[in-house]
C-alpha cells in the first residue's frame, strides 16, 4: 500500500496538458457560396512549448477530405484561443466526419520529447 501511494504522490504533478476543440458536435451551415458548406470551431492553446496547429478534416477511417479554410496551419499563443471556420463542398460534405487541429513543434525549440496531440471534433448529422 506504501508503494502505490509513494507511485501517485510521485505522479500526481505529472499533468498532461493539450488543447481544446469546441464545440465537440459541430453543426454544419450553408454558407454564402453555392454548394460550399461552412463549420466555426474554436481551439484554446493550454501547451507552453506548442505555438502552431493544423488543422484537417478527416473521413471515418481517418482518411484526408479535400476542405479549405484562411489558414491550414495556425499560430495560437500560450492561452490563448483562435476562431476559425472550415469550408467543405457539398460533393465531400457526406465524407467528412471529423475535424482535428494537430499540435505542430519547431526543431529549434525541441530541448525535451514533446508529444503532438491530436483533438477531434465530429460533424453533427
Amino acid at each position: 500500500m506504501r508503494h502505490l501511494l509513494g507511485i501517485l504522490l510521485v505522479l500526481w504533478p505529472m499533468t498532461v496538458n493539450s488543447h481544446d476543440l469546441v464545440p465537440t458536435y459541430p453543426k454544419v451551415k450553408e454558407s454564402h457560396v453555392s454548394g460550399i458548406y461552412q463549420v466555426k470551431l474554436s481551439t484554446w492553446n493550454r501547451r507552453e512549448e506548442v505555438e502552431y496547429y493544423e488543422i484537417g478534416v478527416f473521413d471515418e477511417d481517418f482518411e484526408p477530405v479535400r476542405f479549405a479554410t484562411i489558414e491550414k496551419i495556425v499560430r495560437i499563443q500560450y492561452l490563448s484561443k483562435k476562431k476559425f471556420a472550415v469550408y467543405i463542398k457539398e460533393t465531400d460534405l457526406d465524407r467528412a466526419v471529423y475535424i482535428c487541429t494537430t499540435s505542430k513543434t519547431k526543431k529549434a525549440k525541441l530541448t525535451r520529447t514533446v508529444i503532438s496531440s491530436r483533438v477531434c471534433s465530429k460533424i453533427k448529422r
